[in-house]
């Protein structure tokens, strides 16, 4: 019998009273990078280094990185248009001050991290990046 892998998102819930949202905000141009093109009038901003390369952009108040090996940045770039387009037609739920979204096309944990009131929300996993988002879209409030 062979042993299947499972393939999970962890959820993490903290409530932070009175406190700074941990979720940073950058907001990405021309200095950042190489400008790509990501459909929808977005554009993102192609860099690397350390043997990871990236798109970064903004969507509203979150901060959207897609990553990939650097032999593989075609992967990257594919993986940010896929996500704006997805967003295009999809929420992400709207942060209290900040949001972020950090995703990998190979196996490294990806996450999405945003505010909402007194707690702060991060979903994370090695599943593909594009079910992590949908499931970050379907949290639309939390009281």
């Amino acid at each position: 019998m062979q042993k299947r892998s499972q393939q999970f998102a962890h959820v993490r819930s903290k409530t932070k009273m009175m406190q700074p949202s941990r979720s940073s905000h950058n907001t990405f141009s021309a200095s950042d990078g190489k400008a790509v093109e990501l459909g929808h009038g977005i554009t993102g901003y192609a860099d690397a280094g350390a043997g990871t390369a990236g798109i970064s952009w903004n969507e509203g108040r979150w901060t959207l990185a897609s990553l990939s090996p650097t032999s593989d940045a075609a992967d990257g770039t594919d993986l940010a248009r896929e996500i704006v387009a997805y967003l295009e037609q999809h929420r992400l739920p709207i942060p209290h001050q900040y949001g972020t979204v950090q995703v990998y096309t190979d196996k490294r944990q990806s996450i999405v991290r945003w505010q909402a009131g007194a707690a702060m929300l991060e979903l994370t996993g090695t599943i593909p990046p594009l079910t992590l988002i949908k499931i970050a879209c379907s949290i639309q409030k939390f009281d």
